[in-house]
C-alpha cells in the first residue's frame, strides 16, 4: 500500500493544471511520487481508505495513476 502525503480539494468534473497540494511530512529535494485519481463519494471529501474508490483502468485491472518526478521548493 503506498502512503498518501496529501490530495487535493474536491474538485468538480473538468480539465485542471497547475494545482498545487500541500504534503505532509515536508519533502524536500527531488522525489518520484504518484498521483492517484479517486471518486468522490457523494460527500465532496477526501475520503481514502474505506470511502472513496480509485478510478481504474478501461478493463478495470489497474488504477487511474500517474508517477511523476516532483521538486520541492524550500519554503
Amino acid at each position: 500500500m503506498m502512503n498518501i502525503i496529501g490530495h487535493s480539494e474536491y474538485l468538480e468534473q473538468g480539465h485542471y493544471g497547475g494545482l498545487k497540494i500541500a504534503v505532509s511530512p515536508s519533502k524536500t529535494g527531488t522525489q518520484t511520487l504518484t498521483a492517484v485519481l479517486h471518486k468522490d463519494d457523494g460527500n465532496e471529501e477526501f475520503d481514502h481508505p474505506g470511502g472513496d474508490p480509485h478510478y481504474t483502468t478501461s478493463d478495470g485491472s489497474e488504477p487511474v495513476r500517474d508517477v511523476a518526478e516532483v521538486r520541492f521548493k524550500k519554503s
